[in-house]
This record gives C-alpha cells, structure tokens and sequence, in this order.
C-alpha cells in the first residue's frame, strides 16, 4: 500500500498540472499586439523611388482606435480594425474608410496603401502601392 500512494498523487496531481492556455492557442493575440503604439514616419516609397521625410507624421495605433498628428497638430481619432492574416489589414472604416496593408519588423511597421488610402492594395507587389517606413517611438 506504501508504493501505491505516491503512484496515485502523481496520477491525480498530473492532470492539474496542464496549460492555462486558451485551446487552439497560436499567438495570434501576441503578434497582433506588434503593430500597437506610436510610430513616426521616416522614409515614403511611391513608385520604386524612396525619400527620407522629416514631416513628423505620427501614428498611434490602439486595439480599437487608430490618432494622426503632425508635429504637436492632432489632426484626428478614427475606430480601426486590426485583421491579422497574409498581409495584415488595418481599416478605418467611416467616416474615413482607410485601408492599409501593414508589417511589423523589429521596432519598424510598414505601412502599404493607395494614394489617398482608398481602397485597399492587392499585395505588396501591387505597382501602385505606396510604402511608409516608420520607427517606434520610445518613451
């Protein structure tokens, strides 16, 4: 009786031991969490030529909201829809209707849409896409 006691605690105490992960957990939440943040434009790409801008344009991205500013200048707060996939999707829906293409790499988001972010690019081979470039900002 001496040796089934410790058999039946592992027994019983091993089923307790499993993941508090969600079933089907693939880090969809993490990777989405990437592009969160405040981020201020460094280079334009439109049409194969790139420019280095110091127009400090700056974008704060939120689970349910998405900022625009210029300088100190607040130019607005939209309601955004972040969908992860293959490429990733950030939309503004009205009043503005935004839609971008978006890819985070280390501490730079690139951001890929049409002339005046209406309608939404193919991929990121699409000739007319224009690609932001733009760096985290540190607090």
């Amino acid at each position: 009786m001496r040796r089934l006691r410790p058999l039946l605690a592992i027994l019983f105490v091993f089923p307790l031991l499993g993941s508090d992960s969600p079933k089907d957990y693939d880090d969809s939440i993490i990777m989405g969490d990437a592009c969160l943040g405040e981020w201020t434009r460094l280079t334009l790409r439109i049409g194969g030529n790139e420019s280095t801008l110091n127009d400090g344009w700056t974008l704060t991205i939120r689970r349910d909201n998405f900022s625009e500013s210029v300088g100190a200048q607040p130019i607005g707060t939209w309601p955004c829809r972040i969908e992860l996939g293959s490429p990733n999707r950030l939309t503004l829906p009205s009043p503005k209707s935004y839609q971008f293409l978006f890819r985070v790499e280390g501490e730079t988001l690139i951001l890929g849409y049409y002339n005046g972010a209406v309608g939404r690019p193919k991929g990121w081979d699409d000739p007319k896409i224009h690609v932001s470039t733009f760096k985290r900002v540190k607090k």
